[in-house]
């Protein structure tokens, strides 16, 4: 049996699992209604691409946001974050248009990315070590619930209300979620200052040819899931004359594919390999890609396609986790920040280069998708790890 630190672990970890299933069903939520939210603020299409964009950018933001949860302790981390990201969906939802959509797109992105790493944080205090990766674990599936859970009951709401009701529903829950955090998560003690030269590290970082491979990987990896990932619903509408309930429907697909990939790689990862996990993974996903135009021009056809092309995805950004922790390990936490922030400049690439592409037909962002898994790989091959037990001092090398 795993002891944890704090006897209400349990409690936090399914109250945490809540929280991130909100914030994520927020976060996800345009990518499905895309074509719905464009229509109802009267833009195009392309310029809420754009604006998702500008909003990742946010999470470059993320490394510097961060200590405010160091300083003034995890909980304050998630009550600003909560904060920021209510902001940010009540925007859109009391003046909608273009500019107040990129401005809820930035905050609310921001906000996420505060109180994710707090609650990470908060869990790492009270969890040991020898129980932390179980706990972590759990709350990660939050990410994928928001797809299964989260997106149909969305496509209910706009169906029965208005495009405009779920910012306006999300601005709510983000004022409840900060009542919970006060009510049910103690004030955790002020942290230390860190004595770290954070330039240092960063500098460390940004002088390793492996580190840059591992972040150029990241890039490519999320630039070729992003490319589809902005345009699928789009291209549902136009091929299937999709609505709304039916979009929040192929939610629960893609949803379950992403579990698909997490319990798969859980189950063979450590035993195959990383390096060869993450390289399947790659083929896998370049392989369903190409396969696009052999679709026999079904919705069936079309919902397994995607199915499998987010499934091959997500085992592979999972595989990449426990490598990305052994890259450099002398500086952990602040190359893992700066592989989160490569990770949102690939979906900010991705969010910028579809529109162009999609002119092309939807085909061209999965070739598109190829290529950035042909760069990844690429990179990929430039790592190679020497682990040394437990210890943390593994490095990396360029062979």
């Amino acid at each position: 049996m795993k002891k944890f630190t704090n006897p209400h672990t349990p409690r936090f970890v399914a109250l945490f699992t809540f929280i991130r299933l909100i914030l994520h069903t927020a976060q996800r939520m345009v990518y499905p209604f895309l074509p719905i939210f464009a229509s109802g603020m009267n833009i195009s299409v392309d310029t809420i691409s754009f604006a998702l964009g500008f909003a990742t950018l946010a999470s470059i933001l993320s490394p510097f946001l961060a200590p405010i949860a160091d300083r003034s302790g995890r909980r304050s981390g998630m009550l600003l974050g909560t904060l920021i990201f209510s902001v940010g969906m009540g925007v859109v939802a009391v003046v909608p248009g273009e500019i107040t959509f990129i401005i809820s797109m930035l905050l609310s992105t921001m906000g996420i990315n505060l109180a994710i790493p707090s609650i990470h944080s908060y869990l790492s205090d009270i969890t040991e070590y020898s129980g932390r990766g179980l706990v972590l674990a759990i709350t990660e599936t939050a990410w994928a619930l928001a797809y299964v859970v989260g997106m149909p009951l969305i496509g209910i709401l706009i169906d029965q209300t208005n495009w405009q009701a779920p910012f306006a529903l999300m601005a709510g829950l983000g004022v409840m979620l900060m009542m919970l955090l006060l009510v049910l998560v103690p004030s955790d003690y002020r942290q230390p200052r860190s004595t770290e030269k954070r330039g240092l590290n960063l500098q460390m970082v940004f002088s390793s040819p492996v580190a840059w491979a591992a972040l150029v990987l990241g890039l490519g990896m999320v630039s070729a899931n992003q490319v589809v990932n902005v345009f699928y619903s789009t291209w549902l509408v136009e091929k299937f004359n999709l609505q709304a309930v039916a979009l929040g429907a192929v939610s629960i697909v893609i949803g379950f594919s992403e579990l698909g990939g997490e319990g798969i790689c859980a189950l063979i990862v450590d035993r195959l390999g990383k390096e060869r996990s993450i390289l399947f993974g790659f083929i896998g996903n370049s392989v369903v890609a190409l396969l696009l135009p052999l679709l026999d021009g079904s919705l069936p056809s079309a919902l397994v396609w995607l199915f499998l092309f987010f499934l091959t995805f997500e085992f592979t950004i999972v595989a990449c986790l426990p490598l990305m922790t052994e890259v450099l390990p002398r500086t952990r936490t602040t190359f893992l920040a700066a592989f989160i922030a490569s990770l949102s400049l690939g979906r900010s690439l991705g969010a910028f280069i579809a529109p162009f592409l999609y002119k092309w037909g939807f085909f061209a962002l999965s070739l598109a998708a190829v290529a950035f898994n042909v760069i990844a790989i690429l990179m990929l091959r430039r790592i190679k790890i020497s682990p040394q037990g437990n210890t943390g001092k593994a490095d990396a090398e360029i062979p």
